[in-house]
């Protein structure tokens, strides 16, 4: 739930234009919304852009962590949480979906996985 937070934190703050907040009152968000210079600054980027997409992406890796180890059906639900984001940008890059591909998102969810895969390496490669 906190890498959920977190991510939806920066969204709260920086990113007011996104779907999940339509409904939330204008007056609302601008007691929270922090202007922030969208420069040609990558750190800016990653933190406004990548940044809640690494930590939703992690909060799903460890949603679905705990039922790895039950069962066939189980562990594809988990390789399935695990490809979705690679696939959503593939989809964009190929404009099959809305939105935007970019590779950095892509090198996000890797990094994301990679320590991911670190962190849980007892439970993700026992039999």
């Amino acid at each position: 739930m906190l890498l959920l937070f977190a991510g939806s934190l920066v969204y709260l703050l920086f990113r007011q234009d996104v779907i999940f907040l339509s409904r939330v009152n204008q007056d609302v968000l601008h007691i929270f919304h922090i202007s922030i210079e969208r420069s040609d600054n990558i750190l800016i980027y990653i933190l406004l852009y990548c940044l809640p997409d690494g930590l939703w992406y992690a909060a799903l890796l460890m949603s679905q962590v705990s039922f790895v180890q039950c069962g066939r059906m189980n562990k594809l639900w988990f390789g399935m949480a695990v490809a979705l984001p690679f696939l959503l940008e593939a989809l964009q890059g190929w404009h099959c979906i809305a939105g935007t591909f970019d590779l950095y998102d892509i090198i996000t969810y890797l990094i994301t996985l990679l320590i991911f895969m670190l962190c849980k390496k007892s439970l993700l490669f026992k039999s």
